[in-house]
């Protein structure tokens, strides 16, 4: 169970935390917590699956990144074992099952150099018997900004 002050946290760890030295210090501050507080409480919500990761999000063209989703087609039996061998690579951000028969497997992969992606997708097909792999680039970025209001106010997750 979450209490008023998890709510409020959640709410601005959504917006984003500000670039600074001690942002946890700064969060607690705007919300009457201590620093402390404000680790304790993030640690306790992600481990209570309320938080699933907290972290950058960088434009990875302007870093000089190319990025691919990845559609495949895995036997469902194999399907556990190829995904977890997909996530391991560290240029995959997204992994995940679709119900689809024949492309079940998705996930998105960033890279710099076309030969470290045909890597990858050689490793794969070497692990796994894969009916189908189409990929499909990234040739125009389309963002979505999500935020789950926690509380009443509308204004609560605002910076």
């Amino acid at each position: 169970m979450i209490d008023e002050s998890d709510k409020k946290l959640l709410n601005k760890v959504q917006k984003g935390l500000t670039i600074e030295e001690r942002p946890f210090h700064s969060l607690g501050e705007e919300l009457g917590l201590s620093s402390d507080d404000v680790i304790q409480r993030l640690q306790k919500l992600k481990e209570n699956g309320y938080i699933r990761r907290i972290g950058g999000v960088f434009d990875s063209a302007a870093m000089g990144l190319k990025v691919t989703l990845i559609a495949a087609g895995v036997s469902p039996d194999s399907f556990y074992t190829v995904a977890q061998h997909v996530s391991a690579y560290t240029g995959v951000t997204h992994c995940y099952r679709r119900d689809d028969e024949e492309l079940n497997l998705w996930f998105t992969f960033i890279y710099r150099k076309p030969s470290e992606k045909e890597k990858l997708l050689q490793e794969i097909q070497e692990v796994a018997s894969i009916n189908r792999l189409y990929e499909l680039p990234k040739i125009q970025t389309f963002k979505l900004n999500v935020f789950f209001n926690m509380g009443n106010n509308t204004n609560e997750g605002s910076r």
